[in-house]
């Protein structure tokens, strides 16, 4: 039986944020001494108004990190906005080369974003490849969640006042155990396919990892 809507919050078909509201304030079932207890959670009720906004704003970091990744995850790759003019008629349409060597600062981008394309999305195409949705077969890559969780963690700090530390209890992950930063995370997430908790529960430590993978990464052209 779900939690009683809090007041002052509006309920419309297509808005979420009474329904989000209502499911982070549940108390946290946790375990002391081995015994279950139940602890205390937020109430998002007062901030209703940022909140719908906030999940406004997510969809369309969403929808714009969708459609910038999706064709690269396709497999097509994009076509440089000048590609149709470098060539002289005559010269093999594949040939560069002089073009490159004429323009360097513009060659210097393109491998760079070719080395951050081939990063993401193709290297090491094992089980563990982050563009793939492991926990959800056919489900949306993760990926296009990382713009969504700097929001939410931002909101959250600027709203609530405190860190953003989403905890999601053990695995397997139910929501009655997560603490009210990672609920309110998920539930924005779910608004924009099929993720798992299991999802949401790795986005931080996947943003982490590649941030320091960015990092370390030497120096290229």
């Amino acid at each position: 039986m779900k939690a009683p809507i809090p007041p002052d919050v509006d309920v419309e078909d297509d808005d979420p944020t009474a329904f989000i509201i209502s499911e982070v304030v549940k108390p946290i079932k946790a375990l002391r001494h081995h015994q279950p207890i139940e602890k205390p959670s937020v109430d998002l009720s007062p901030f209703a108004d940022s909140l719908r906004r906030l999940i406004e704003k997510a969809r369309w970091e969403f929808q714009k990190e969708k459609d910038d990744l999706e064709p690269r995850l396709l497999g097509y790759n994009r076509k440089l906005e000048d590609n149709e003019h470098l060539s002289e008629p005559g010269d093999p349409a594949y040939d560069y080369s002089q073009y490159w060597a004429d323009h360097p600062d513009q060659f210097k981008e393109h491998m760079r974003s070719w080395y951050d394309h081939y990063d993401r999305l193709l290297k090491k195409k094992t089980a563990g490849k982050p563009s793939t949705n492991q926990d959800r077969d056919g489900g949306p890559s993760p990926l296009f969640l990382h713009p969504v969780f700097a929001l939410i963690s931002t909101w959250w700090i600027e709203t609530i006042g405190k860190p953003f530390k989403p905890k999601f209890g053990r695995s397997p992950y139910q929501l009655s155990e997560c603490n009210a930063e990672a609920r309110l995370l998920h539930l924005i997430v779910e608004e924009f396919g099929r993720y798992s908790l299991a999802n949401s529960a790795n986005l931080e430590g996947t943003i982490k990892r590649k941030a320091l993978r960015e990092k370390a990464k030497p120096n290229r052209p």
